[in-house]
Formats: C-alpha cells, sequence, structure tokens
C-alpha cells in the first residue's frame, strides 16, 4: 500500500495527475485494487460534517446540492450516490473514504511514467558503466530508477549522463 498527496484530475477517461503517477507504479498489473480518495484533507472528517450540517441548516441548499461550491458538481454527485441517506456525517465521511476501482490505465503509448529498466547493481554507480560490458555506459530511464514527480527523474538522467560523460572522457 502507498500514498500520495497532489493533484488529482478527473478526466473522460479516468484520473490522472501528480499523485495517481507517484501510486501508478505500485498498482500496475496488480488485480482488485482501489484508489482510496480523501476529499478535503486539510479539514477533519468532524470538521467535514459540521461545515455541511450547517449547510444543511442553512434551508436554502437542497440535499443533492451539498457539495455545490465545495467540489466540482459532477464528482460531488458522484460522491452523493455512494452515500445510502444524505446527513451531514455520511456525506462527510463519503468525502474522506471516496473509492474507485482501477480498471487499467492507457497504455505505454500515453505513459507519463514507466518502470523498469536494467537493474542499477549491474551498473558502476560513480561512471554509469556496465559491469556486464566494459565501455557500455547505461543512464537516465534505461535504468530501473523512478523518483518522485516533480523533476526529480529528469535530474537524474542529467546527473547520470554528466558522470558517464565525464567517466568517457577521462575527467
Amino acid at each position: 500500500m502507498t500514498s500520495s498527496t497532489g493533484d488529482l484530475l478527473f478526466t473522460d477517461y479516468g484520473v490522472s495527475g501528480s499523485a495517481v503517477f507517484q501510486v501508478s507504479a505500485y498498482l500496475s498489473g496488480k488485480e482488485n485494487e482501489y484508489l482510496n480518495i480523501e476529499f478535503l484533507p486539510e479539514m477533519s472528517q468532524e470538521e467535514v460534517a459540521l461545515l455541511l450540517k450547517n449547510r444543511l441548516s442553512c434551508g436554502y441548499i437542497a440535499k443533492t446540492d451539498i457539495l455545490v461550491g465545495i467540489l466540482n458538481k459532477r464528482i460531488g454527485q458522484a460522491v452523493l450516490k455512494t452515500v445510502k441517506e444524505i446527513t451531514a456525517e455520511s456525506v462527510a465521511h463519503a468525502l474522506k473514504n471516496f473509492k474507485l476501482k482501477v480498471t487499467g490505465n492507457v497504455g505505454f503509448n500515453y505513459a507519463q511514467v514507466t518502470k523498469g529498466g536494467i537493474k542499477t547493481k549491474d551498473i558502476d554507480k560513480n561512471t554509469f558503466e556496465s559491469k556486464l560490458a566494459k565501455g557500455v555506459y547505461i543512464i537516465g530511464e534505461m535504468l530501473d530508477v523512478d523518483g518522485d514527480c516533480g523533476g526529480y527523474n529528469i535530474t537524474f538522467a542529467f546527473s547520470s549522463a554528466i558522470s558517464a560523460a565525464r567517466a568517457i572522457k577521462g575527467a
């Protein structure tokens, strides 16, 4: 099990965003997995319930519109479909424990994240030269290295290339 905090985008084909990229490596190829989404992570479930209770008690917001202005309307409707009865407590619980079944991915041609490659135990960590084939240097995404979203993978690609270039040059 893994978790991530970050952007979550709802698209016409599923979910995307940095939070999904972070957990996708752990979910790829597994069956019967779910994304557990916590909406409004900056608030406790009790705080959310109090907010919703106040909205419901004002008298002019329909129960089916309780999440309008808090979440995108369609996402709010999806959350409300998971509760048996619309109460402040049940909706707060649904917001903090929303589940989506993982049904697959969009495939390699659309991948933002890949996993795998040549094992790092098979290369010299200083020069990136292969321990199995002298004179062959392996860098970047050819290696079984993947970092968090946010530029870490591209930084590793550039850094490993610089190290390999220096080793080749003899610097």
